[in-house]
């Protein structure tokens, strides 16, 4: 690829996933690239009508037709689609904010999140995220579907950034994780990236068994879930998922 293309596109996708503004120095230096060719790329973006530079600062920051881009993206997600009720079915029944996520890249990719009513709080859910994979159950999950000869080549590239006491930073000890979540098909974080978080997450198989998606709900409100509850939205999300996957022309063998 041109290495202006993919410059430019790095600065793109660098300020669609931070939604901060930045000068001309702060991204050419983050991207070791010189002042002089980070402003062109970001003047060509500007006219493009994806970056906007602000009038007080002149700092550079994404647009909103962005959104025209993941809309189109977004519409032609099937699986979104075909899902969504039993997004709305969980949340219901959680009253907690429940998510769809595909593997983009092995990572955790959200495209799709339904809120209870009355929600309160940036809950850390939306759409066009990509959640940490040590740190998140949609991370855990996506990588615990990881064929086993490739895995080790994954974790390589992996930041575990430990975000409280309870992250897993130790590859060996995650990879026995993975080695559990795939065994009992749920993914769980407890306090792993925010204090008093919970949040888990099942997978979805289409057709062939393979894995396409993972349906999961979080808790966000900082206050410690009871051991009764936990079993509850576990016990909901099983069933959830099982119904997700037979939609998907997938049939749990019992």
């Amino acid at each position: 690829m041109n290495n202006t293309l993919q410059n430019g596109f790095k600065i793109l996708e660098y300020l669609a996933s931070t939604a901060e503004a930045y000068s001309v120095k702060e991204l050419a230096e983050y991207f070791k690239i010189p002042n002089s060719h980070a402003c062109r790329l970001l003047k060509t973006l500007v006219q493009t009508g994806y970056v906007e530079q602000e009038k007080k600062g002149g700092k550079y920051k994404i647009s909103l037709r962005i959104l025209t881009l993941s809309n189109a993206c977004l519409s032609r997600l099937v699986i979104r689609n075909r899902l969504r009720p039993f997004l709305i079915r969980l949340c219901g029944l959680s009253a907690l904010p429940v998510y769809l996520i595909v593997p983009f890249e092995r990572r955790p990719l959200i495209i799709d999140v339904v809120y209870p009513e009355k929600a309160r709080g940036d809950y850390g859910l939306t759409i066009g995220a990509l959640n940490p994979v040590h740190a998140s159950a949609g991370g855990k999950l996506c990588a615990a579907y990881i064929p086993e000869e490739e895995l080790d080549s994954f974790l390589e590239n992996i930041e575990f950034i430990k975000y409280t006491e309870k992250t897993i930073t130790n590859k060996e000890f995650f990879k026995s994780e993975l080695k559990k979540i795939r065994e009992e098909m749920i993914a769980i974080t407890d306090s792993e990236r925010f204090p008093g978080t919970y949040a888990i997450a099942a997978p979805v198989f289409d057709f062939r068994g393979n894995f396409v998606s993972a349906i999961g709900l979080a808790s966000m409100d900082g206050v410690e879930m009871d051991k009764d509850k936990k079993k509850f939205l576990q016990e909901e999300l099983r069933k959830t998922v099982e119904a997700a996957s037979f939609a998907m022309g997938y049939i749990y063998v019992k």
